[in-house]
């Protein structure tokens, strides 16, 4: 059920906010991108009136409206972009494409299922001064919604927090909610991903990665396993990612952009103060529908800053400089969100960790050093391989334990978007760029880094808290 505090903060903003426009993936989980297109959805960007009558002269049909009809999303016959380029009150038109998640970063150990407290294996919420911070703010009245693989609601440290009425399954344009038959990963490690069909949730996870997040927001303080930024937000899981067979037969974990850009707006609809992106667009490469495809989701990300959802999203885990080559991953390179890095034990970007100070925001603890040698030594460091990563929750059904350790900047957004809990807690009427400046100016140094790589640094959740309530 909404909270009365958020309902009351998006009527303020709304009236702050008026008419104006605010100018605005993992890991990340890397999405292979470009592989197959869905020949029946079209991503379309109005550019005048009478947009549904012109549509079905050319045979297709608007079935979604995002971003106050700026975005639609259309269904017809294929091959039918430059038709529909042509005419008057269409600005441009993008294929559906599937990508695919392929940069699962994943390790075989993970933390006892049924051991005492986890909290001294947690360092990066200690590098933070979270538990600290926990003494003046921990969620309690914000939302979250989690676009991702799923999330596992019957998790001993999350059941607590998700809300299962407002969560969805969106998959091939269409939203599912209820008990569903679904496919589910059942060797978490292996090469060739193998499923099994089980009856669950329809926005339970189907992976592993969306609960890993998950935790990392929002695991209760139950005084067992682990302790999340904000214990006491709500959790949406919005899952987009399902297990899917390629051209050879093997499984993939696909997602489409569509899908990507109706869990933003189902994010902004149900007022979430806050979406986690930790599967991207990307990386894409140069050319014209990679700024095609730039432009769709810049109208989603300046219609959901405008109705007062900020948007956090993991920068990717390709080692690139996001500043040389912009729009290499989305929604990181859109204006308005805030895109995240990651970085280690010691303070130091991790290795695979993209950056670029004109791109990335902010940094947070992800995991990992910054070279793969030290990532993964067993000993001769003070966290050695895995616990230099991040523990959180995942799934039983997949991986027959309850916590595992993985790294990336899919780890290090949560951490960014647990702490946009905390704010909007402490300050429900913050727009979201004052949400983001907040945590911009509490931010510390990222050790042995350039400063032009993680924007304004590592984010320091105490200093935030404590700057609110000063």
């Amino acid at each position: 059920m909404q909270s009365a505090k958020a309902r009351t903060r998006r009527t303020v903003i709304r009236g702050i906010i008026g008419s104006s426009i605010v100018t605005s993936g993992v890991g990340a989980r890397r999405s292979r991108g470009e592989s197959n297109t869905n020949e029946n959805l079209y991503i379309i960007l109005a550019g005048g009136t009478g947009l549904r009558e012109k549509l079905r002269e050319k045979g297709c049909e608007i079935i979604h409206e995002l971003a106050k009809g700026s975005v639609v999303i259309a269904s017809g016959p294929a091959e039918r972009e430059n038709k529909l380029r042509s005419l008057s009150v269409v600005s441009d038109v993008i294929p559906n494409r599937e990508f695919v998640a392929d940069d699962i970063q994943k390790n075989e150990e993970g933390g006892k299922p049924d051991s005492d407290p986890l909290s001294e294996k947690q360092w990066d919420k200690h590098l933070m001064n979270v538990f600290d911070a926990h003494d003046i703010a921990t969620g309690d009245g914000t939302s979250i919604a989690i676009i991702d693989t799923g999330v596992a609601y019957s998790h001993p440290d999350l059941e607590h927090a998700v809300d299962i009425e407002r969560s969805r399954e969106i998959c091939q344009g269409q939203f599912t909610s209820g008990r569903k038959l679904i496919n589910v990963r059942k060797n978490p490690m292996g090469w060739l991903p193998a499923t099994k069909e089980l009856e669950l949730p329809a926005a339970f996870d189907v992976d592993g990665h969306g609960s890993h997040v998950a935790g990392i927001v929002a695991a209760s303080r139950n005084g067992d396993g682990i302790t999340g930024v904000a214990p006491d937000t709500t959790v949406i899981p919005l899952r987009i990612g399902a297990y899917q067979k390629n051209d050879y037969g093997y499984l993939e974990l696909r997602f489409t952009a569509v899908d990507l850009l109706l869990a933003i707006e189902y994010a902004v609809k149900i007022e979430a103060d806050v979406a986690n992106l930790s599967l991207v667009l990307g990386p894409l490469s140069a050319g014209t529908e990679r700024r095609r495809y730039f432009a769709a989701v810049r109208r989603l990300i300046q219609h959901a800053i405008e109705q007062g959802t900020v948007i956090v999203v993991a920068g990717g885990n390709q080692g690139v400089d996001l500043e040389e080559n912009p729009l290499h991953v989305l929604p990181s390179s859109n204006r308005g969100v805030i895109s995240v890095a990651s970085t280690g034990p010691n303070d130091r970007r991790y290795y695979n960790s993209n950056y670029g100070g004109g791109v990335i925001d902010v940094a947070a603890p992800g995991g990992g050093y910054e070279t793969p040698d030290k990532t993964f030594r067993s000993s001769g460091v003070e966290w050695p391989y895995p616990t230099n990563q991040i523990l959180s929750t995942v799934p039983e059904t997949i991986y027959s334990r309850k916590y595992q350790f993985q790294r990336g900047t899919s780890m290090a957004a949560p951490q960014v978007a647990g702490l946009v809990c905390l704010i909007r807690e402490l300050e429900p009427e913050f727009h979201p760029r004052r949400v983001k400046q907040v945590i911009e100016r509490s931010a510390v140094d990222s050790a042995g880094s350039d400063p032009s790589e993680l924007g304004a640094g590592r984010i320091a959740i105490l200093n935030t808290v404590n700057r609110l309530v000063k």
